[in-house]
């Protein structure tokens, strides 16, 4: 679904170029990466920076070295990933700490293959002999470190569609939305990576609802907070 329109009587969706109707809508389409947003970024995105672990490791199926950007459980888990494919991994932090669970935490501090370095501000990527190189900036200096790819993992955002007519809300605390008969179940409601157990109690929940206001047994109401 590319894109999604109030109408008078429910909602106009495009889904890749056709057209269909509804009179209520669950949207489930999950997250996306936060893109890098450093200079250099655009010009290697696809070829040498990656948001994603699994398009890394199709193009680099046995990689060397690896630079991943990022501190939270994403960004763990993929330095665990690559460094489980032999490579050495090299993981910038911009704080101090990694957010994270004790298990992944523990996991890469005892990774021979895993270099963590702290307080790291990424501030651009160039290349130098077939490298990657992450230009760096730290209150002890500027730093660069190389690699055959880059792999930022430094947040989610919510995937969703163009909406005419009306403010479809990311992160909503709740499965209704502000629009009669519009929901929204699992990550694009959270707005972040989430638990499969969420996302079914998102979607049973807003199956109710839709069901509820489609049938006109409960006029449509806010979610109470």
């Amino acid at each position: 679904m590319t894109g999604l329109t109030v109408t008078e009587t429910g909602f106009l969706l495009d889904i890749t170029g056709r057209e269909a109707t509804a009179r209520s809508v669950i949207v489930a389409t999950g997250t996306r990466a936060v893109p890098l947003d450093i200079a250099g970024a655009r010009e290697f995105e696809g070829s040498k920076l990656f948001y994603e672990v699994a398009i890394l490791l199709e193009q680099y199926p046995e990689p060397e070295r690896i630079v991943v950007i990022g501190g939270g459980e994403a960004a763990l888990d993929y330095s665990l990933t690559i460094a489980g494919q032999g490579a050495e991994v090299i993981l910038l932090v911009r704080g101090d700490g990694l957010r994270a669970n004790e298990r992944l935490v523990e996991a890469v501090s005892l990774a021979d293959r895993i270099e963590t370095i702290h307080g790291v501000v990424p501030v651009g990527l160039t290349e130098d002999a077939g490298e990657v190189v992450v230009e760096t900036a730290s209150v002890a200096g500027d730093r660069t470190f190389t690699g055959q790819a880059v792999i930022a993992a430094i947040g989610r955002e919510p995937t969703l569609p163009a909406l005419e007519g009306a403010i479809l809300p990311a992160g909503s605390a709740r499965v209704a939305t502000p629009v009669p008969g519009l929901y929204l179940a699992g990550d694009v409601r959270h707005g972040s990576l989430g638990q499969a157990g969420m996302a079914v109690g998102d979607g049973l929940a807003a199956a109710r609802q839709a069901a509820l206001y489609l049938r006109g047994t409960q006029p449509w109401v806010k979610e109470r907070e």
